[in-house]
């Protein structure tokens, strides 16, 4: 059986550079802004405490696990089908608001 694949001038070479070469400037600004704003927060004070307002100490705690779930979503986003990614993401989330909502939603007795 033969196969017909339409070609389109967007299919050229010169096109797909162009692509690698916004995708890099736009990692690049991304990258530039992030930067920017944590050289900013480093020199900022808490305003009640005398301290800084990034806590080291706690964003070093941080970042193993944060690997940590970089690390097994990249995985489960290999492992999977793009369905199946959207499905689960739907379900958590609707798990999640299932479960927060009528928490919150408790009134006080107060009022």
């Amino acid at each position: 059986m033969l196969f017909y694949r339409w070609e389109s001038e967007l299919d050229t070479p010169e096109f797909t550079t162009l692509i690698y070469i916004f995708d890099l400037i736009i990692a690049g600004m991304i990258m530039g802004a992030a930067s920017s704003t944590v050289y900013y927060n480093m020199r900022l004070r808490n305003p009640t405490l005398d301290m800084p307002l990034i806590d080291y100490d706690l964003a070093l705690l941080f970042q193993p696990m944060l690997m940590l779930g970089i690390s097994i979503g990249v995985v489960c986003n290999v492992m999977f089908a793009d369905w199946m990614v959207t499905v689960l993401l739907i379900i958590l989330f609707v798990g999640n608001i299932n479960v927060e909502i009528p928490r919150r939603l408790v009134i006080s007795p107060n009022y």
